[in-house]
């Protein structure tokens, strides 16, 4: 990923806005609350999102498409 400083390390996930489990425009609450009941382990998930925010605030990232801070 090209930054403003150069070239950093990132994963990105692409998601398929036509598969029948895809639902458009939720809430960042929503979003969340789905995320967190998806966990296999406890921990890892939450770990995971709150590292991902970290590291975007990082950079000066974390605006949703809506303007909302994560």
């Amino acid at each position: 990923m090209c930054y403003q400083t150069g070239a950093i390390s990132a994963v990105t996930f692409v998601i398929n806005n036509k598969h029948e489990h895809y639902i458009p425009d939720l809430e960042l609450e929503e979003i969340a609350e789905r995320v967190f009941k998806g966990l296999k382990e406890p921990g890892t998930l939450p770990d995971y999102v709150q590292n991902t925010v970290k590291s975007l605030h990082q950079f000066g990232l974390g605006k949703t498409r809506t303007g909302k801070t994560i």
